[in-house]
């Protein structure tokens, strides 16, 4: 009896830890180029048409060129804004 509760928690415990792990896949990109457009109300600045989200969009101009150190958190997928994480903007001079 002690075998079968054994073997039955052993094989829930590893469904629960296998079910429960997630992607951890993620892809460093540099991105450099001009802003293209802000868009204040949403947060979003497009570097040569890509949208990145940002906290301070009063801080650029359009027409600056930056460097962006970005990391995507879901590359399998298309570009997507909200699973970019920006590390670093750099203005270019």
């Amino acid at each position: 009896m002690h075998k079968i509760l054994l073997m039955v928690a052993l094989a829930v415990s590893v469904g629960l830890l296998t079910g429960c792990q997630q992607n951890n896949v993620a892809e460093k990109i540099d991105v450099e180029g001009e802003v293209t457009l802000i868009d204040d109300e949403k947060q979003l600045l497009y570097i040569d048409g890509n949208p990145i989200m940002v906290e301070n969009p009063e801080e650029f101009k359009v027409g600056q060129q930056v460097t962006a150190e970005l990391i995507d958190t879901n590359p399998d997928k298309d570009w997507d804004p909200e699973q970019i994480v920006v590390e670093n903007i750099e203005f270019n001079k």
